[in-house]
């Protein structure tokens, strides 16, 4: 890949840099590090990794990087006072920070527009932006690790908030203060053996030892040990296993046999262990980490767990263990917050798109809701749908969410307790924000069951009290909405939406003229499940009450509605056809839609002869809807397929 900046471009497949076209003769050594301070620009790179790197087989000190840094920032007209390329962070390390702008072998420098760009983008897992005071307290517990005062780390947020990435920066800034770092994951599949994330740290502590060191830093251990690391998980090995011990002396003698081993370690050479999805650890591996964090309170042994904000496994016992790890003394808790607007620019600047106007940032942070994982997904869906405009504006045409993350999004519904899933389908057909009463009304669960699944829902995250409606709830990401309306088939929505439609008339039937166009909206969408008939009615009657209050481009909208919904619906008198096909005749002439009257005197083609892929939804999106707020947003649309 070519890396341009300022006036230079470094190309790192045959180790050139130039200077506005002309090479620039620099050592092998500074290539290297320039390309991997610019290949891992979004986060600082630490002192110790570029040794590493660019010494692997010699013993050198740290003067020899400093050199080598000062003929690097002599190259590019930088200095160690004028940082304005490579930036240094005290006792920390080195961070590349002048835009960058990538670019495909064989294409002209300034060449490439937009649309080619976003084929560009960065690794946007490795984009991590918004942290800098969780690693700034990460880094500062590290240090008084270093000290003999251990301090074990939680790192909590919600599904997408980069807890992940977020622990990986964190093991590198423990990497730089020469800690050991060893990774394992809980897994979520039922099939994973019990203690199989420990088991993962033992193996890899085991590969960390040369062969004929292994017996010996093991020592009587060892055969305990081999039986986790075969998959054995919780088959006991060892004299006591022989002594007739009662299961639970058994474990607590396999826990203990654990914390000595990782202790000893820690004793010859700080230890990290980075866990990372917690709330899919199975029982035994959650009581031996308590046992670890409590028998670990004088020694040089980190644990880093990343842990979903709010888990609600359906097991209680683990629902008890998480939270007393969460208010365990010697963890500190680093929540992950979501992004703000400054760093959702951020965010797009880094991954190499074009930069973006203020209202699309807002959009794209308000769909995303500051999401890192929703963010990306976002962003990843446009590229691939090319859906970049010329004007650099990505949240135009905002994309469903990808498959992978509607699978991931599903997993977390299935936590919940059963029943939740539904209440979120029909919340999310009835729009982005939506009436508890209403929700209640056309779900099949009632009274206290009901309210234990909307609880249930709250506390998982995914919805949170209308900021302006009493008895509201809305949405904590337009994401959540659109992939729950991606995962449903058309036969489900019409289904739901007949649900919703019904359960308005019940709940609304002294007051139905209030929410003619949202039973408009519901009734049309399930013309399948026999609505059209009311859809209709409903229809022709928030035109006509549309028209009263002379807002001629919500009538003329409703009388389209109506219009399409008979050219799927059972045959309808040609009188009543007429009355619509004048009304939409005399809103199109009130409202002045240009070239509309005229083509109103026309009856509407069948669906059958209309060009493929027109259909209701396409028709009615000839005409741009008025720009609304939140809160009559969902009422308003039309009919979604």
């Amino acid at each position: 890949m070519r890396y341009a900046f300022a006036d230079f471009e470094l190309d790192d497949r045959i180790g050139n840099l130039s200077r506005r076209g002309e090479r620039l003769h620099v050592r092998p050594k500074v290539i290297a590090l320039l390309a991997h301070l610019i290949g891992h620009r979004v986060r600082v790179v630490y002192r110790q990794e570029l040794l590493d790197l660019l010494w692997p087989d010699v013993s050198v000190g740290e003067s020899s990087l400093s050199t080598l840094l000062n003929e690097a920032r002599a190259a590019v007209g930088d200095s160690g006072c004028r940082q304005q390329i490579i930036r240094t962070f005290p006792r920390r390390g080195y961070r590349f920070i002048a835009p960058v702008e990538l670019r495909a072998m064989g294409e002209p420098r300034g060449g490439a527009g937009i649309g080619d760009r976003k084929l560009h983008l960065q690794p946007l897992d490795e984009i991590l932006v918004g942290r800098g005071d969780i690693l700034a307290r990460a880094d500062a517990a590290i240090c008084t690790l270093a000290e003999s005062a251990p301090r074990h780390l939680l790192l909590c947020g919600e599904i997408g908030s980069g807890k992940s990435r977020t622990a990986r920066e964190i093991a590198s800034i423990a990497r730089g203060r020469g800690m050991g770092v060893h990774f394992a994951r809980c897994e979520a599949s039922t099939d994973a053996p019990r203690l199989w994330p420990w088991s993962q740290v033992l193996k890899s502590l085991a590969d960390s030892c040369p062969p004929d060191d292994l017996a010996r830093e093991f020592g009587r251990e060892a055969p305990v040990i081999a039986g986790l690391t075969s998959g054995a998980g919780a088959q006991m090995t060892g004299p006591w296993a022989r002594g007739g011990l009662e299961a639970s002396q058994a474990r607590f003698h396999l826990f203990d046999c654990v914390s000595r081993l990782l202790r000893r370690f820690a004793a010859n050479h700080p230890l990290m262990l980075v866990m990372e999805d917690l709330h899919w650890a199975d029982r035994t591996s959650l009581l031996l980490l308590h046992h670890l964090i409590r028998s670990s309170r004088n020694g040089r042994l980190m644990v880093l767990a990343t842990l979903r904000d709010r888990p609600h496994p359906r097991d209680a016992e683990r629902r008890r263990l998480l939270a007393e790890l969460d208010g365990d003394a010697p963890l500190r808790r680093l929540c992950l917050t979501p992004l703000s607007h400054h760093e959702v620019s951020e965010f797009l600047a880094l991954a190499g798109l074009p930069e973006q106007s203020q209202a699309a940032v807002e959009r794209l942070h308000e769909y995303s809701g500051g999401n890192p994982l929703f963010l990306a997904d976002t962003l990843l869906s446009s590229a691939r749908l090319g859906s970049t405009h010329a004007s650099g504006d990505i949240s135009k045409h905002l994309p469903p969410p990808s498959p992978h993350l509607r699978t991931r999004l599903e997993g977390v519904l299935t936590e919940l307790p059963e029943g939740c899933h539904h209440l979120m389908q029909l919340a999310a057909v009835i729009g982005d924000a939506f009436s508890r009463p209403l929700l209640e009304a056309a779900s099949p669960a009632e009274g206290e069951r009901f309210l234990e699944l909307i609880e249930a829902i709250e506390a998982a995250d995914l919805i949170r009290p209308h900021t302006r409606r009493s008895h509201c709830y809305e949405f904590r990401h337009g994401v959540i909405r659109s992939a729950l309306q991606a995962n449903s088939g058309a036969v489900q929505k019409a289904r739901l939406h007949l649900q919703i439609g019904e359960a308005m008339e019940s709940l609304y039937r002294a007051e139905l003229d209030r929410h003619l166009p949202a039973l408009a909206r519901h009734f049309a969408s399930a013309v399948s499940g026999g609505g059209g008939a009311k859809a209709i009615d409903y229809a022709t009657r928030a035109a006509t009450q549309a028209s009263e209050r002379h807002d001629h481009a919500e009538g003329s909208r409703h009388y389209r509605l109506a219009l399409e919904t008979i050219e799927i619906c059972p045959p309808i008198e040609t009188e009543r056809k007429c009355h619509l096909l004048a009304g939409l005749a005399r809103e199109n002439a009130l409202c002045a839609v240009p070239d509309e009257a005229p083509g109103a005197q026309r009856q509407p083609a069948p669906l059958a002869q209309r060009p493929a892929g027109q259909n209701e939804t396409a028709s009615a999106q000839a005409e741009p809807e008025p720009r609304r707020g939140p809160d009559q947003r969902s009422a308003l649309c039309l009919p979604s397929q």
